[in-house]
């Protein structure tokens, strides 16, 4: 008892901070944040394939807005609550599926490939010449993780049979990479693991060695077996989720969008285009090169590339809300508000697009439809002429840098 008070003080001193800044901030109780639901749901859903691949970008915007589309929310923790029903609901209607994923997300927990999530890390090592001998791929051999899990796996099971220290030690890697499992597996969430992997591979190195050392035979035999084992599921060629994901071209996007927010628009500018030159067909490159454009007042260029944004990912909804706003910016009213309304077809509830909407519907005398779109939004209404407005409701395109 005094051992469990013990730890839950200690979680109650790292966590009470966070929880009540959390309260004052937004008057609910969150303890730590609201971003729980979605990553489970991420991993257990009927389309987890799908989803567990989710890029950054206008994807990612629409699941994100599924609970306030289609469950009526009105907070980031109401979202966090409807995520957490609808796995509860998947898993209660369909659990064969259900206990499925979950096995097939701890086969690849165990599997020694680093598997993406934004950034594919092998890609990004192979860049530098000290981190490119560290982690790297060849064929079905993935360093470290294929010497690294079968003799952590070996030393795990030798340190729970110990007991203790060891034991312990063992418990909490496996505990964690469970509850990664129950996630998604991605290598920067097995990060936390790793110390406690080589410690552990450490142990089983050395019960061979002694077992060498001092030749018994049974025990040398079935640590070997045991290796070779653990070495073909570690080297198993399972499938992930993004192996059709283009990381070269994310990366090399995010490096512009890093040079864009640190006001080096230029040379952001010149990133996106190399990213195009390689991947004409990278719709989030064509998007934020507009971006781009349109904080240089290259406006013609900007709209250009929104276009063709919005004509590889028809649904992109930022680019359609950013061209409206941009036409609107150049006194082309009429085709701002056509952009606006193309939005809300694909998306009636996007805020942006509806509050610049109402903007555009005033300059054009439309008060009581301006209005209308303002009462969906949740905003109050204006009685205003068009030289009235623009105090009320700016014009502010959605944000154009998502990390």
């Amino acid at each position: 008892a005094a051992v469990l008070g013990a730890l839950a003080a200690g979680i109650a001193a790292a966590i009470l901070p966070v929880t009540l800044r959390n309260f004052v901030v937004s008057g609910q109780w969150v303890p730590i944040s609201t971003n729980g639901g979605i990553n489970l749901y991420i991993g257990n859903n009927p389309d987890a394939a799908r989803t567990m691949a989710i890029r950054p970008g206008a994807d990612w915007d629409r699941l994100a807005a599924l609970p306030f589309r289609r469950g009526g929310v009105r907070t980031e923790a109401e979202a966090q609550r409807w995520f957490i029903a609808e796995v509860a609901r998947y898993a209660w209607n369909s659990p064969a599926a259900f206990t499925g994923g979950l096995a097939r997300k701890a086969l690849l927990v165990v599997n020694a490939r680093e598997l993406p999530r934004n950034i594919d890390p092998v890609g990004l090592a192979s860049r530098g010449v000290v981190t490119r001998p560290l982690l790297w791929r060849a064929g079905p051999f993935s360093f470290p993780g294929s010497i690294l899990l079968p003799l952590g796996l070996l030393g795990s099971w030798l340190a729970l049979k110990r007991g203790g220290a060891a034991g312990f030690v063992a418990a909490s890697w496996v505990a964690y990479a469970g509850s990664v499992a129950v996630f998604f597996p991605a290598s920067r969430y097995m990060m936390p693991v790793a110390p406690l992997l080589a410690a552990l591979a450490a142990v089983g190195a050395a019960a061979l060695a002694e077992a060498w050392r001092l030749r018994v035979r049974a025990r040398l035999a079935w640590m070997a077996g045991a290796l070779l084992f653990l070495s073909a599921v570690a080297a198993a060629p399972v499938a992930s989720p993004t192996d059709g994901v283009d990381f070269e071209s994310e990366l090399e996007t995010n490096a512009g969008i890093a040079l864009q927010t640190r006001g080096r628009v230029t040379e952001a500018a010149a990133q996106y285009l190399r990213v195009l030159k390689r991947a004409p067909g990278h719709a989030e490159a064509h998007f934020h090169l507009g971006t781009a454009y349109r904080d240089l007042k290259r406006f013609d260029e900007a709209m250009a590339s929104h276009r063709r944004a919005i004509e590889l990912r028809p649904d992109h909804l930022r680019a359609m809300n950013d061209l409206g706003v941009m036409l609107f910016e150049v006194r082309r009213t009429d085709e701002s508000v056509l952009w606006l309304q193309r939005a809300l077809e694909v998306d009636p509830d996007y805020l942006p697009a509806m509050k610049n909407l109402a903007v555009g519907l005033l300059a054009q005398g439309r008060l009581a439809e301006a209005n209308s779109i303002l009462r969906r939004a949740g905003l109050p209404e204006v009685a205003a002429t068009r030289g009235e407005i623009h105090g009320r409701i700016p014009v502010t395109p959605q944000a154009v840098v998502e990390q």
